[in-house]
């Protein structure tokens, strides 16, 4: 949903849905540009969306399967938002 604060009638509008199952982690960047997804899907993926380019859906800009076989616990993100940091 994209949230309009000065909006009293409708302040939530919905956005196109992404494919967001099995969904174990989520962070917002510092600048609120991206948004790190993990998820337990059987691949262990990390991915990261870019969402504040105004389109209806999340550009989806990197997408990583965990190397060691263990599902994505916790996203961080450093304060400047240059690194992510995951725990498995």
């Amino acid at each position: 949903y994209a949230f309009d604060p000065v909006s009293i009638a409708a302040p939530l509008t919905l956005l196109q849905a992404v494919n967001l199952n099995g969904v174990e982690a989520l962070a917002w960047s510092p600048d609120g540009s991206y948004l790190a997804v993990g998820q337990a899907t059987g691949a262990n993926d990390l991915s990261l969306y870019r969402v504040d380019t105004g389109a209806t859906a999340p550009n989806i800009l990197v997408f990583l399967e965990a190397e060691s076989g263990n599902f994505v616990r916790d996203i961080a993100w450093s304060p400047y938002g240059c690194y992510v940091a995951v725990v498995e």
